[in-house]
């Protein structure tokens, strides 16, 4: 009988690992053929590399089958906003009724960093934002049933990024 636990939320994915699989009293083995993948990767996972999307809902699932408590949304964002060591909080400045405006810190240099922010249902995103006083393009992504618009640019220091909001 598995064992009720809360999976851990550090800034590495591996105690989460170690935990389901303590949980569940199933082997490396019999874990990866369940994950759809291999010891070698449940290994990586382990040692700090995070698994793909596919694989982390399969182990959110099982995990949530096992009677575990699975991280939120937002424990997710904070976890992996920590463990890159970036910090989101709205500018105040420079945003009108019609955009927000967010100050993004890095201490370290982040090249192709990616911002998704959820849509609301029915409208589109704008074809671009400004980073610094510069534009830079948005494209609009579907995951886990929303759809967001994402930004990709380097980052490294303080940034302000301003997002018109979405239209219907």
């Amino acid at each position: 009988m598995p064992r009720r636990a809360r999976v851990p939320l550090t800034g590495e994915f591996g105690p989460a690992i170690v935990t389901i699989k303590e949980a569940s009293g199933l082997t490396w083995e019999e874990l990866a053929r369940l994950l759809g993948t291999n010891t070698v990767n449940l290994w990586r996972w382990r040692n700090g590399v995070r698994p793909d999307t596919d694989r982390l809902l399969i182990l959110q699932a099982y995990a949530r089958s096992l009677g575990m408590e699975w991280w939120t949304s937002e424990e997710i964002n904070n976890w992996e906003r920590s463990r890159r060591r970036v910090s989101i909080s709205t500018a105040g400045n420079g945003a009108s009724a019609n955009e927000s405006a967010y100050r993004i810190q890095s201490p370290d240099k982040l090249s192709e960093a990616t911002m998704l922010y959820l849509l609301p249902a029915g409208s589109t995103a704008p074809s671009s934002s400004t980073l610094d006083g510069e534009t830079i393009g948005v494209s609009t992504i579907e995951r886990y049933g929303h759809r967001f618009a994402q930004v990709t640019a380097d980052l490294g220091g303080e940034h302000e990024l301003t997002v018109p909001l979405a239209s219907a």
